[in-house]
């Protein structure tokens, strides 16, 4: 029976999977390895998490695959001049991809009414002032007319 203590395991120290509720926790994990890097060590733990996700979540596991495949190919194609117009379109659907599913925010009509409304301005101006609002929101964010067609947002 080993008498070394464990590393106590606490509520913050628990990742839980979004899809399922399973929890993982640091321990072991969060052992560290003598000489290995702290970089190392969340590779490790990510490692750990990705493994949950393939063996529970098939659906999402390839999701995981096509984002690495279009990070791919944005690095390796963003390395090179080119005016290859397959190359180009490749880039920019990759690129699409990737903008499309990381972006943080997401400004619906509503959220831009009341943000309009919170500004001060009142319902006659915002009914003016809306469809540039909603112009500019499609424009910045690569949506509605903007958006790349092959890309849902």
């Amino acid at each position: 029976m080993s008498t070394q203590p464990q590393p106590k395991v606490t509520v913050e120290s628990v990742t839980v999977c979004k899809l399922c509720q399973h929890g993982i926790a640091l321990t072991g994990l969060s052992i560290p390895i003598v000489g290995e890097e702290p970089a190392m060590r969340a590779a490790r733990y990510v490692t750990a998490l990705e493994d949950h996700i393939k063996r529970r979540h098939p659906r999402e596991s390839a999701a995981i695959t096509a984002m690495q495949t279009w990070m791919r190919d944005i690095l390796v194609i963003g390395s090179y001049r080119t005016e290859d117009p397959v190359l180009l379109a490749g880039y920019e659907l990759a690129r699409a991809h990737v903008h499309a599913a990381t972006r943080k925010n997401r400004l619906s009509d509503d959220n831009l009414v009341e943000g309009l409304a919170q500004a001060g301005f009142t319902s006659e101006e915002i009914d003016r002032i809306k469809p540039i609002a909603q112009y500019m929101r499609d424009f910045l964010s690569e949506q509605g007319s903007f958006a790349h067609p092959k890309v849902q947002n």
